[in-house]
């Protein structure tokens, strides 16, 4: 898939979907360019949320004590 066959499919902009690639959550860099399978794709929608920032952690479930 390209770049903007990825950010259409989500509804992102392409310099999105390269902040994800440069992430190493989606794709593989091949010389100057990045390659997305439809199997990363597949595994990248799974855990895409389409919410900004970083995707909750394991801790998401026990938050820090207040002080």
């Amino acid at each position: 898939m390209t770049i903007q066959q990825v950010a259409d499919a989500l509804g992102i902009t392409p310099q999105r979907v390269y902040v994800y690639c440069r992430a190493g959550r989606l794709g593989v860099r091949v010389g100057k360019h990045w390659v997305i399978t439809r199997e990363d794709y597949e595994r990248f929608k799974t855990t895409y949320t389409g919410q900004p920032g970083r995707p909750p952690s394991d801790d998401a479930e026990h938050p820090p004590a207040e002080q």
